[in-house]
């Protein structure tokens, strides 16, 4: 397709706007404001070539005028394929304004409208797919720039085969893959997975084999239950023929145990006597072990005792001589803790007298800081009365200052905008001015008219008046004197030079007044004077009670017994003697405490030798032994009064013969149960018993279990029958399934194929696409650019000196303009009337200065192959196209005149 010439009226804000003689190739740029109509230019030819007149579409309705009762009007000079035609369209809905009409310039001319117009240029628009194709070379403004899915128009695709030298896919082509497509989703999803059929098919062959192994199983289970009646049969034969002779054996096991009952009698009295004997000959065997034992520990707590009385000896000599020593030693410790104390009440005291000494420095210290303050408070309160009787203060002098000075001012404009008058004489005269005898002569006397002034030279007077330009400047110099006057008044003083003076009086004693104060906060250092008087009077007091404290302190020291008569030291005359004495005090506090602490030390040790707690030790052991003695002694007393040594053996002995007896006797016994078989009767007896009764059980077990077998064999028919069916239906969905599966494998494969064919054929067309998009992305990326194509022909990736980036990777800027060279390419590759002019609406709005360089550049590369058409409000985004044709919107609109 290819615009020739463009013309609009009444199209949303378009009132008339002719664009003409547009080049085949070539690109072509229209600048304008916002809100002018560029968009509504590509919207326009969209619509024209899409929709009827009379359609009532929200894309017709949107190209009315807002504000005009009028209609859109639309004109077209195009070619599309072979064909070259004018096309209008008046957009009136079902009104009667509405025409449709086709002026056809080649391949021959003919004329037509209306619905004949309308069906003609739908068929022609249809073969060349106009649509698809303006959805591919169209870039909107302000759409979001995603990838082109080219496999998605088949028009475009079929035009980009067969500019590879392929041949388009044909109708009848695209019927077989669609019908193979079909056939394969009955039973495939689109991610290859089964559908219902499929399943279903599957599921009911194995829900039949289910059937078909539970019959099989209930007729395996049938046979289990006739084997098993069988097998009971037999075996309850058996029991019944075995019962007789397990009845006549525990008879015999029964007759044989009884003729033993009283054979087994003889042997329990026979085993009781033993264990009577044995019992018996225990205790006196225990009795005579007991006495054994008693006789042994009242020897070994004599022996014992013995020994303690021996090892006594030598521990009583050493404990006496270690009392001696420790007597020493104790009396040591009293004598160094008597020094000890009294050097410490001395320590005590000289600290005492040394804070009394301190004091009464202290105290005199208050005294001359109180003095001084009384001295400095007096000074202050003398400069604060100075300083009220000089009430004229600095701010006071500047005001007054400031007034003498606007009087001043307003006096010197006053006089500068006044005239002068100059009085001069030949010779020396005296005349009077204003009353006032002046002296003048050759050197004149001049001054200012700021108020009428009168001369008189003899009789001659003469007056002079101000002009009119000074009585302004007379009034403000009076009101500047009045303000002068009435602040002077104020301060009561007759000039500003005597404010000033007062001024600076009154800073002398401010200065002075806070020398004074500085001097008062520096003797009181931030104390509070309360505070200062309150720490004097406590001192006063101390030092008054002081001497009558120390001495009652020292006569209570006399008075407990601590030593304190000879303490009697005299007071020291100052803090120096003071410190002296309480540093010797400090001194032999601690020469006496160390003798004190080695005395303590060395009783310490003494206490800690050993003598006399051995003694002490060996003394309890002594007791101890001797209660052992004492015990062993009573307790065997008591046994032998009980029974003597001699009967006791004789006892025994006795005890040791009964035993003997009776274990003969159990013994012989013991030999008549053997002799006679006793030795397993019970346990032959308690076999049978248990023989006979587990055949009884079972012949019971047997013919419950066969009647139970009768019943589930009665209830059981049809078993077979029902596997019979059970396997015709497995056999028949089998054959279902196995149709359906190689159905579905077929289909599968077929469309598995084509579409393999279709995506090479895909694959070889997008080389032409590939090269035309590298030619036109080089200049932008890098000479190195390459891209890749996925299977619908959009763009996959770019790779160039950077790297390689998956598109979705790339930045905004950079998607919108591989989106806007891949459309360039398309037109390239389709260049000739298979394809359409490129329109660019505003695009690249996310591109730097570097980037719409460069893409400048491929648009010019892109206009050698096509027809481009850039609508834009920044014109200077596409200014460095080469050889571009440039229309301004304001030109095109002003057109029709």
């Amino acid at each position: 397709m290819k615009l020739h010439s463009i013309e609009l009226k009444n199209v949303r804000g378009i009132e008339h706007l002719v664009v003409d003689e547009l080049p085949d190739r070539g690109v072509v740029v229209i600048a304008g404001d916002n809100e002018m109509g560029k968009s509504t230019i590509a919207e326009a030819i969209h619509v024209a070539l899409s929709w009827p007149a009379k359609a009532e579409r929200k894309e017709t309705k949107a190209l009315r005028p807002n504000n005009r009762d009028a209609f859109p009007d639309i004109r077209l000079d195009m070619t599309l394929g072979d064909t070259r035609f004018v096309l209008r369209k008046v957009f009136a809905g079902q009104r009667a304004a509405t025409a449709t009409e086709i002026t056809v310039l080649e391949p021959e001319r003919k004329e037509l409208t209306g619905e004949a117009a309308q069906q003609w240029l739908d068929e022609l628009t249809r073969g060349e797919g106009t649509r698809e194709l303006w959805d591919v070379f169209v870039a909107r403004q302000g759409t979001e720039q995603k990838a082109l899915q080219m496999g998605s128009y088949a028009k475009v695709t079929a035009a980009l085969q067969e500019a590879s030298g392929g041949t388009a896919e044909t109708e009848g082509q695209k019927s077989i893959l669609e019908a193979a497509l079909a056939e394969r989703a009955l039973y495939y999803t689109a991610q290859g997975r089964e559908k219902a059929p499929l399943k279903e098919a599957r599921e009911a062959v194995e829900a039949a084999e289910t059937r078909w192994a539970a019959a099989s199983e209930r007729v395996a289970q049938v046979r289990d239950l006739v084997e098993e009646a069988k097998k009971n049969d037999r075996r309850r034969a058996e029991v019944e023929s075995a019962l007789p002779e397990a009845e006549a054996e525990v008879a015999t096991w029964r007759e044989t145990v009884a003729e033993l009952a009283e054979f087994r009698h003889a042997k329990s009295k026979a085993d009781d006597a033993v264990t009577l004997a044995s019992v018996e000959l225990k205790n006196g065997r225990q009795a005579r072990e007991s006495r054994d034992e008693l006789i042994a520990q009242e020897k070994q707590a004599q022996a014992a005792l013995e020994r303690v009385a021996e090892e006594l000896v030598p521990l009583r000599e050493a404990a006496e001589a270690e009392v001696r020593e420790v007597d020493e030693v104790e009396a040591k410790v009293v004598e160094t803790r008597a020094a000890r104390d009294r050097a410490r009440r001395l320590l005590q005291l000289a600290d005492d007298d040394l804070t009394q000494c301190a004091n009464v420095r202290k105290l005199a210290e208050l005294d001359d800081v109180l003095e001084r303050v009384r001295d400095l408070e007096e000074e202050v309160r003398d400069k604060r009365r100075k300083l009220a009787e000089h009430r004229i203060t600095a701010d006071d002098a500047k005001r007054a200052g400031d007034a003498e000075n606007e009087w001043r001012t307003a006096t010197t404009v006053l006089e500068a905008s006044s005239s002068e008058l100059t009085v001069s004489a030949a010779t020396e005269q005296t005349v009077t001015i204003n009353g006032d005898d002046v002296e003048v002569g050759a050197e004149p006397d001049t001054r200012a008219v700021t108020a009428p002034t009168s001369v008189r030279v003899g009789d001659v007077t003469v007056t002079v008046t101000p002009g009119d330009g000074a009585g302004e400047y007379s009034g403000r110099a009076a009101l500047a004197k009045e303000k002068l006057d009435e602040i002077l008044s104020e301060l009561g003083v007759s000039s500003v030079r005597r404010t000033e003076e007062k001024a600076k009086a009154r800073a002398v004693v401010e200065s002075e007044l806070e020398i004074a104060r500085t001097r008062l906060d520096a003797e009181l250092s931030n104390r509070d004077l309360a505070d200062i008087r309150e720490t004097r009077d406590g001192l006063d007091a101390d030092v008054e009670a002081y001497p009558a404290v120390r001495a009652e302190m020292i006569a209570g020291w006399s008075d407990n017994g601590g030593g304190g008569g000879d303490l009697d030291v005299e007071m020291p005359a100052d803090e120096d003697e003071a410190q002296a004495i309480l540093d010797a005090a400090k001194e032999n506090e601690r020469t006496t405490s160390g003798e004190y602490e080695a005395a303590m030390q060395a009783a310490q040790t003494m206490s800690a030798r050993p003598a006399r707690h051995e003694l002490h030790a060996k003394q309890a052991d002594e007791h101890a032994r001797i209660e052992d003695v004492r015990r062993a002694v009573d307790a065997l007393t008591e046994a032998r009064a009980r029974e003597t040594d001699d009967a006791l053996a004789e006892r025994l002995a006795g005890l040791e013969s009964a035993f003997d007896d009776a274990r003969v006797a159990a013994e012989g016994a013991a030999r008549v149960l053997v002799e006679r078989g006793a030795e397993d009767a019970d346990e032959s007896l308690a076999g049978a018993d248990a023989h006979l009764q587990g055949l009884r059980d079972e012949q019971i077990r047997l013919r419950i279990r066969r009647g139970a077998l009768t019943g589930e064999l009665k209830s059981v028919t049809g078993v077979n029958e029902e596997l019979a069916d059970a396997d015709a239906e497995r056999t028949r969905l089998r054959r279902e399934l196995e149709s359906i599966t190689r159905r579905a494998a077929a289909a599968k494969l077929l469309y598995e194929t084509l579409e393999e064919s279709r995506r090479d054929t895909r694959q070889a067309i997008g080389e032409p696409l590939l090269q035309k998009l590298t030619q036109y992305g080089g200049a932008v990326f890098g000479h190195s650019t390459t891209f890749e194509l996925d299977d619908g022909m959009a763009v996959k990736s770019r790779s160039n000196a950077t790297g390689t980036f998956e598109f979705d990777a790339l930045s905004g800027g950079a998607q919108e303009q591989i989106d806007v060279l891949l459309r360039l390419a398309v037109a390239g590759v389709m260049d000739g009337g298979g394809g359409a002019p490129v329109i660019i609406d505003d695009a690249l709005g996310y591109s730097d200065p570097d980037r719409l360089r460069k893409m400048n550049n491929a648009f010019a590369r892109a206009g050698e192959d096509s027809q481009i058409l850039v609508l834009t409000c920044y014109p200077e985004r596409f200014s460095r196209i080469a050889d571009s044709h440039r229309l301004d919107m304001a030109d095109l609109l002003r057109a029709d005149g």
